[in-house]
């Protein structure tokens, strides 16, 4: 039973791997990476890098969904409609052989097309970060990956709460402040930090000064910073370590101070703590295989709603 199984899955395998269809599918898994590279994202080096992941992976993962459900299903249903399923020692296999034989040879054919996949992300993503590295001086390891945590909390002493909610931005009038509170970070490290977005009603390029107080609810003084930074940027500001509790609380005041006399909108979207996270090799081999599985499911599912309703 065993060896028909597999003599089923070699057969599929072997009808399929040399196609046209099969062919120009492992070069576009293979392009899909150099396509990605030339995306820009934010602005960023983190944003350009990010965009170029999460569309490498999108397109990946639509295509392969896409010939999973197409293939699959046709596959086993002409072969069953047209009595040409394939004959292994001259006796017939039956339905369940069948499914399982079909879905090791196109579950075989997927980890080929991933693999052409990861082997041109492996290669596109040093080159990226060889090209980011010349672009942006700052940036010391892209390949460094980061969590990120939106505030779960915060308190404005110029609006009312429920109000500043349902704002795409947190508002600080002139003189205001506001406090947002985070917490779950769980790896403290020298390399945390706060990136954001703000808004003025300036319509010129201007620096924009602001003081901020950075602790946690058991520090008996926070941090005090005072930056410049222009609008309309997405900017970092580095955490000093200390500032995190060992529960992974933090607290961050922003006052605005500026001499203006102008209204700073944070961006909510764009305002996140950033800390290392695992490794993006690892995460690379992972989102691989966690593709794998989700294709193996589809084409699972599409074999044996076909060969039921087949006769």
């Amino acid at each position: 039973m065993i060896r028909k199984i597999f003599s089923l899955a070699y057969l599929t395998v072997k009808k399929h791997i040399f196609t046209f269809g099969f062919i120009s599918l492992s070069i576009i898994f293979f392009l899909i990476p150099f396509w990605c590279s030339y995306l820009q994202g934010d602005g960023t080096a983190e944003g350009k890098f990010k965009v170029f992941v999460t569309y490498s992976f999108l397109l990946s993962s639509i295509i392969l969904i896409t010939v999973n459900i197409a293939f699959s299903c046709v596959s086993i249903s002409d072969e069953l409609k047209k009595k040409t399923m394939f004959l292994l020692d001259s006796k017939p296999l039956k339905r369940g052989q069948v499914i399982l034989g079909k879905w090791i040879g196109f579950l075989f054919l997927n980890f080929l097309l991933i693999l052409s996949f990861l082997l041109s992300m492996s290669l596109f993503s040093v080159f990226l970060s060889k090209k980011i590295k010349s672009n942006f001086k700052e940036e010391k390891n892209i390949f460094l990956t980061y969590a990120q945590i939106s505030p779960y909390s915060f308190i404005s002493g110029e609006e009312e709460k429920s109000k500043l909610k349902k704002r795409e931005t947190y508002a600080i009038p002139p003189g205001g402040k506001i406090t947002w509170n985070f917490k779950g970070i769980k790896n403290v490290s020298s390399d945390i930090y706060l990136t954001f977005k703000f808004y003025t009603s300036k319509k010129e390029e201007k620096e924009i000064t602001g003081y901020w107080l950075i602790g946690n609810p058991s520090m008996e003084k926070p941090v005090e910073v005072l930056t410049e930074f222009s609008q309309n940027e997405v900017h970092r500001l580095k955490i000093p370590s200390e500032c995190v509790s060992k529960k992974g609380q933090l607290q961050i005041t922003y006052m605005n101070i500026d001499p203006e006399n102008i209204s700073v909108l944070f961006n909510k979207e764009k305002f996140k703590i950033r800390y290392p996270w695992k490794n993006y090799w690892d995460n690379l081999l992972r989102s691989g295989f966690n593709l794998l599985l989700v294709t193996g499911f589809i084409s699972a599912m599409g074999i044996f709603f076909s060969a039921i309703v087949s006769t």
